[in-house]
């Protein structure tokens, strides 16, 4: 039986998990602002090879990390750490070009919409649409984090799209 504490704390809980998402996608964008826009368009040109680059590096990696978080040895469980915490900073840069990407739709709609507020929103976007039951859950958040991983791990494999040399 739940009691309304309970409840209340699971709420909380979810909005607060919301809201930091949103916030570490919009600071890796802003940190990170030539790799986010690298992302960008590595999921605007090819977001059919990116999802599933985004399955092959992470779904073993991901196996492999609840695998030695999974030990009873504590240095096991510290790569195990370390291994999740690798790749999901790789799907925040990822995650960030995918705002980008959402943004630039989303100015297409109000083009006198400035830049952050785009961005912001299309991070927004991401994080509410991951959190709506059963779809979000079960179609549009895995997807998104296939693509999040597979744009984040292009994005920091290739060089800069900006120290491209001139022709």
């Amino acid at each position: 039986m739940f009691l309304l504490g309970d409840v209340l704390v699971i709420v909380a809980l979810i909005v607060g998990l919301c809201l930091t998402q949103w916030a570490l996608i919009v600071a890796f964008g802003l940190l990170f602002t030539r790799r986010a826009e690298t992302a960008q368009q590595v999921l605007l040109t090819r977001p059919g090879r990116t999802i599933g680059l985004g399955a092959l590096i992470g779904v073993p990696t991901l196996l492999m990390a609840l695998a030695l978080l999974a030990q009873p040895i504590p240095g096991q469980k510290i790569l195990g750490t370390i291994v999740l915490l690798a790749l999901l900073s790789v799907a925040m840069v990822g995650g960030s070009g995918l705002a980008l990407v959402i943004g630039e739709r989303l100015k297409e709609m109000a083009p006198d919409m400035p830049d952050y507020a785009a961005f912001s929103r299309g991070a927004g976007f991401l994080v509410m649409g991951s959190m709506l039951p059963l779809l979000g859950w079960f179609a549009f958040w895995p997807i998104a984090l296939l693509a999040s991983i597979g744009a984040g791990f292009r994005a920091l494999q290739r060089p800069s799209l900006a120290f491209k040399a001139a022709p």
